[in-house]
């Protein structure tokens, strides 16, 4: 299995490994490992203080912020403009909020639900 180990805070660098690796294995070669280096911005759960790691170390890799960067290099290259990126962002919160009142509204599942969409697609 042929693996590479990719800067996953890059979100064209993983667009374009996950794009050949995909081909690949749609045309027979079969799988590949793909390592994305990412960094946590966010403790291991709420309200973790997160002390293993310093101020300084959290504010370096918030330089690398994935969607920041992205952006930067659609409005240098003029693909997008700052105001068709807000208005995308404007769209995808209403997106998650719409999806976050659904599923406030939605009943609780049962325990028989829990493999749903999961385990009965490999029996």
């Amino acid at each position: 299995i042929p693996g590479v180990s990719i800067d996953g805070m890059d979100v064209i660098a993983v667009y374009e490994t996950m794009v050949n690796a995909v081909d690949r294995a749609r045309k027979g070669g079969g799988p590949s490992f793909v390592e994305c280096m990412t960094y946590r911005f966010k403790g291991h759960y709420i309200g973790d203080p997160a002390v293993y790691r310093t101020s300084q170390e959290l504010e370096e890799w918030k330089k690398k912020d994935p969607i920041e960067r992205l952006k930067k290099s659609l409005k240098k290259n003029k693909i997008l403009s700052a105001k068709d990126i807000r208005k995308i962002e404007a769209e995808m919160l209403n997106k998650v909020r719409e999806a976050e009142v659904f599923a406030l509204n939605s009943p609780e599942p049962g325990a028989e639900d829990a493999f749903h969409g999961v385990y009965e697609q490999f029996v």
